[in-house]
C-alpha cells in the first residue's frame, strides 16, 4: 500500500512517472529517502495520512522525521509492525514478493 500511495503523490504531485511496481521491483528506489523521489514535507505528511487512514493506524513522529526510514521499504516494515498480526492491513503494505528479505505486496 505504501507504494502505491506514493506513486500516487508523485503523479499527483508532478514528480517522476513511477509506478508502484517500479518503486517495489527496483531496491534503489524502494529505500531511497521519499525527498529523492521529488516529494516534499508536505507530500510526506499527506502520504502518512492518507495510510494512517486506510489502515487505522497512527505512524510515530519519528518515522515522518528519520531520514533512514523516509522510504517506501522503511514505512512498510513500520506499517507491518503496527499493524495487528492477521489485520488485512497488514498484508499488502508495500514491498514486492521475492524481494530479497522482505515479504508481502503492494
Amino acid at each position: 500500500m505504501v507504494a502505491e500511495v506514493v506513486a500516487d503523490k508523485l503523479e499527483s504531485s508532478g514528480g517522476p512517472a513511477l509506478s508502484a511496481d517500479a518503486l517495489l521491483s527496483d531496491a534503489q528506489l524502494r529505500e531511497r529517502d521519499f525527498a529523492g523521489l521529488g516529494l516534499t514535507s508536505l507530500d510526506w505528511m499527506d502520504v502518512a495520512t492518507r495510510l494512517e487512514d486506510a489502515l487505522g493506524v497512527e505512524l510515530p513522529d519519528e518515522l515522518l522525521l528519520d531520514a533512514g526510514s523516509r522510504s517506501v521499504a522503511g514505512w512498510s516494515e513500520r506499517l507491518r509492525r503496527l499493524c495487528p498480526p492477521g489485520a488485512a492491513a497488514g498484508q499488502g503494505i508495500g514491498v514486492a514478493d521475492g524481494a530479497p528479505g522482505q515479504g508481502g505486496e503492494a
